[in-house]
């Protein structure tokens, strides 16, 4: 920006503040916010069309394409998918652009002695202009959700709506945060390259030390929890912000639903950087434009800040020494070699930043200030680990002293119940508070010698530490997680307990959510939204009165489920899932409902079908009997030998299954073919034989099932195939245990 168009947008700014802030007193003035207002319209404007854009197509249009076809579901509304993060990800571009836009006049000496000089406080241009940039955010956030609104209220379609205001909110204090730390950066820093560094420092560089130590203290204790079960505030997650960007290396979640305490902390932890933010900017010298920092102190602790995180690499090889001399008496000299090396690369990096702050390399003189705080803050972090560690293994809880534990049951339940419990049920069982003075007695003598195996580096191979739960134990006001290894004996009586005192813990492993909780569910069949969500209500309700678990749907591998569903539940903050909830004829009611659906469908012509399929170069289809009953031959067959799967080869494109299919010798696919037209067209009956016919067609896959006729000639002729190919089976198999086979 030239001088005469810095100097006639600063005297328009001095104009409106005169017009509108008589008072020099205020922490607010109308006429910097409007002049905010005005400066960021272009970014805010473009930004709010690239929004509505971003709604319309994917949002919108996803409706419009339900109304033309009623089978296909609003997957993509969910924010769950990919088009949460993209949502979130946008969010954070138009704060950075907005704040550095707004508080340019900072790097500049000529516009910032002229800021300065109007009649506000500066407080109030902090406040006033942080205000504007926030006004073009939530415009483009109302652009974004009216779609969105718009499809709930003249029902075209159904839209998670709940996770969508979720996910805006959670934006807004996301952008709240980056905002705060961007204002500190722009009190300190004095051109953009210093503003940047200094805003990444402020945002992450806190969480990236807890991560680090915490990570490093339970690598090296190896009783702490893995960092992403961890709790509270040394979860990346607390940070709504940290735990989006650390999602994609498994350190952090993304969320739609955030956790209430993730919401406060982050809201709170912005009030305190805006409050420091206040008091720099109020400080800040006018003359620090055009300088590196606004303070040689600050260039200092920015330069060793910069150069510390370089630091934290020969860090993490230092524990790894102090751990390869506990564990084999010994050091490596690889990694003294690359610790050294790191570390001069962090101090080339100290410098570098110095004279690029500074654009001149007369800065990189008299360095010993910032070279004193790199080597304070090197020693800090490794003085707060070991002290991290030592507390690690100070902590000797005894049984009377716990309160109650939760623990990670959900394998103990397994073999307690014979329930393999899914995602969901793990969840409820992982919060379930168990009060057992028994096992309490367990968790404590397994953790003292875990503690003493760890110290002596054989926790592992230690053969009582075979078993694994990871624990939260609440002894009075504190809450300690741990994760304790347990001797054979030792969980064999914590399973005994769980089993016979603890009736709660059953009732957990069976139960089911409401299915509207949910933010999708999917059927592998039905694509209809209402109808799915009845199949998940009537499943559930049948599942209970059988008083079993969700994963014991299917009892044997030869009864083939009709369908299947998938839910996805939120649940503080978390996304859990709950798969293979299988129809069958073990659930009537619901294989029953779930064919009176499929009743109302019209599959048209086989061989128009097939036709299609061949003109698709991607086109497949994939066709296996579902046998019911359990006297005829070819089930007993199945039973001994396994299920065999049909794929039928169609154009191009090759389908092969997971599960053994029959070879061409005794299966060819103009005997599937023959199988699905004569029974094409026939409406399953259940306890009946049924066809199901699997295959992808306009980037849709589709599930077709249909009666068999078990006297049919097809049929006939496949059941012959089943038996004839599994006696060869067989007899391989003979053979090769006999040795007949060289």
């Amino acid at each position: 920006m030239s001088k005469d168009k810095l100097t006639a947008q600063t005297e328009k700014t001095l104009l409106a503040a005169k017009k509108f802030s008589p008072s020099n007193k205020s922490f607010f003035s109308k006429g910097i916010y409007f002049e905010g207002l005005r400066q960021g319209k272009v970014v805010g404007f473009i930004y709010a069309g690239i929004m509505a854009l971003l709604s319309i197509v994917i949002v919108f249009g996803s409706a419009v394409v339900q109304v033309l076809s009623e089978d296909l579901m609003l997957t993509s509304l969910s924010p769950e998918d990919g088009l949460g993060i993209v949502t979130y990800m946008s969010f954070f571009l138009i704060i950075p652009a907005l704040m550095f836009l707004l508080f340019h006049f900072l790097s500049t000496r000529k516009g910032s002695d002229h800021f300065y000089s109007l009649p506000v406080t500066r407080s109030a241009i902090l406040v006033s202009y942080t205000l504007s940039a926030f006004t073009w955010v939530v415009i483009g956030l109302l652009v974004f959700l009216l779609p969105i609104l718009a499809i709930n209220i003249f029902a075209v379609g159904s839209v998670y709506l709940a996770g969508w205001l979720a996910l805006m909110a959670s934006v807004i204090v996301a952008c709240m945060l980056t905002a705060a730390a961007m204002l500190i950066a722009v009190s300190v820093a004095s051109n953009l390259f210093g503003q940047v560094a200094v805003t990444l420092l402020v945002l992450f560089l806190p969480r990236v030390l807890i991560t680090f130590g915490y990570f490093l203290a339970a690598g090296y204790t190896e009783i702490l929890f893995p960092l992403y079960n961890s709790s509270g505030f040394l979860n990346p997650s607390t940070n709504i912000l940290t735990g989006i960007v650390f999602a994609p290396f498994g350190l952090g979640v993304f969320t739609i639903m955030p956790r209430l305490s993730s919401v406060l902390y982050t809201i709170g932890l912005s009030a305190v950087y805006f409050a420091i933010a206040l008091v720099l900017f109020r400080r800040r010298p006018s003359e620090a434009a055009e300088e590196p920092a606004s303070s040689g102190l600050a260039q200092n602790i920015i330069s060793a800040l910069v150069a510390f995180v370089v630091a934290l690499i020969p860090i993490v090889l230092l524990i790894e020494l102090a751990t390869e001399k506990r564990n084999h008496g010994s050091y490596d000299v690889g990694f003294i070699i690359a610790i050294a090396a790191l570390y001069g690369l962090s101090l080339i990096v100290f410098f570098a930043y110095r004279a690029i702050s500074a654009k001149s390399l007369s800065a990189v003189r008299r360095p010993w200030s910032g070279l004193a705080i790199f080597l304070a803050l090197n020693i800090a972090f490794l003085g707060i680990w070991s002290l991290a560690v030592s507390a690690t293994y100070g902590f000797n809880p005894t049984a009377q002293s716990i309160t109650y534990f939760k623990a990670d049951i959900g394998r103990t339940v397994n073999q307690a119940f014979g329930i393999q419990s899914n995602q969901y049920a793990e969840y409820l069982l992982s919060q379930y508070e168990i009060e057992d003075e028994v096992i309490d007695e367990q968790i404590v003598t397994a953790l003292r010698r875990n503690v003493q195996d760890s110290k002596e580096g054989t926790i592992y191979e230690n053969p009582q530490n075979s078993n694994g739960l990871q624990v939260t134990m609440k002894i009075g006001a504190r809450t300690v997680n741990r994760k304790v290894l347990f001797s054979d004996e030792e969980y064999a009586i914590i399973i005994d307990r769980l089993k016979n005192n603890h009736p709660k813990i059953l009732e957990l492993a069976r139960s089911f959510p409401e299915p509207e909780e949910a933010s999708h569910i999917q059927s592998n069949i039905i694509t209809n939204e209402k109808e799915v969500l009845e199949l998940a209500r009537s499943l559930f309700a049948e599942l209970q009165e059988q008083g079993r678990s969700s994963s014991s749907s299917v009892n044997s591998v030869y009864v083939e489920p009709l369908d299947s569903l998938w839910l996805t539940i939120p649940l503080n903050g978390m996304t859990y899932w709950m798969s293979d909830l299988f129809i069958n004829e073990t659930t009537p009611k619901t294989a029953e409902l779930l064919l009176s659906y499929l009743e109302k469908r019209n599959p048209g012509s086989l061989d128009e079908l097939i036709l299609k399929l061949e003109a698709s170069k991607y086109g497949r289809m994939a066709m296996y009997p579902i046998i019911a009953g359990r006297d005829n031959e070819l089930t007993q067959h199945m039973e001994k030998y396994g299920t065999d799967w049909i794929t039928a080869e169609l154009g191009t494109y090759y389908e092969s299954r997971d599960y053994e299919y029959l070879s061409s010798d005794y299966m060819t696919s103009e005997l599937a073919l023959e199988l699905a037209r004569e029974n094409w067209g026939r409406v399953p009956e259940l306890g009946k034989s049924i066809l199901s016919v699997n295959y992808e067609a306009d980037g849709k896959n589709v599930v077709l099932l249909f009666g068999l006729d078990e006297n049919g000639a097809a049929f006939r002729k496949y059941k012959q195939a089943v038996l004839e190919w599994r006696e060869q089976e067989a007899q391989q198999r003979i053979d090769v245990e006999y040795g007949y086979y060289g």
